[in-house]
Parts: C-alpha cells; structure tokens; sequence
C-alpha cells in the first residue's frame, strides 16, 4: 500500500497562505487568488470543496 504524504494543521497551512500573502512570491496561485478579490477566492473554494466531495465519494 502506497503511504500518504504528511496532512498539514490547518494552522501550519494558514501560516503558508499568510507568508505567500506578504512576500507574493511570482507563480504563486495564492497570489493569484488573492488578487482576484473575494470573487476569485470564493471560486477556488468551490471548486476545492468539489473536489474534497468526490474523493469522499469515490474512496
């Protein structure tokens, strides 16, 4: 059986948004997102909660 890779905390998680926030490194999609303004954050969210739904789904 193939081993998962580490879940991260959701707070070691807000901590990596928060610094991808304040130093906007190029190519990041959370720089993306977040330059999308609530619209584009509000898209991803969706789309990523679709995609939790299927795996739970299918699993």
């Amino acid at each position: 059986m193939k081993e998962s890779p580490p879940v991260k905390t959701f707070d070691a998680l807000f901590a990596e948004l928060r610094e991808r926030a304040r130093t906007r490194p190029a190519g990041s999609g959370t720089v993306a997102a977040l330059d999308g303004g609530v619209h584009g954050i509000g898209k991803k969210i969706l789309e990523e909660a679709g995609e939790v739904w299927l795996a739970a789904e299918h699993e």
